[in-house]
């Protein structure tokens, strides 16, 4: 549920692995993080979304595909971040991130 005291203007969604052990300072939720590693294919998915014109409350549902692999083999499992930042129509902007385990069953 993204909300703003005049009018909302989009949002994104960013997840990118943590490999490193760096952080930003918007996570709210904290994995115990495995060893420090390279990544070798890493998962990354970084998309946009427009909110309707006039929204000062804006409810989004969504499914995100993650596949197992792509076109250089399977996807690196292990921690990631899933980082939402929501901007207003004034260019205000707000992030939160959690950081996630991804790992493939």
């Amino acid at each position: 549920m993204f909300t703003d005291n005049a009018e909302l203007g989009s949002y994104s969604i960013d997840i990118h692995n943590n490999f490193d052990h760096h952080s930003h300072s918007t996570e709210v939720t904290e994995c115990s993080l495995d060893p420090i590693k390279d990544p070798v294919n890493p998962f990354l998915f970084i998309e946009d979304y427009n909110i309707p014109a006039g929204q000062s409350d804006y409810q989004t549902n969504m499914s995100i595909s993650i596949p197992s692999s792509n076109g250089n083999g399977v996807y690196d499992e292990g921690d990631y971040h899933f980082f939402i930042s929501l901007t207003d129509k004034e260019g205000w902007s707000a992030q939160k991130g959690l950081s996630i385990k991804m790992l493939h069953r």
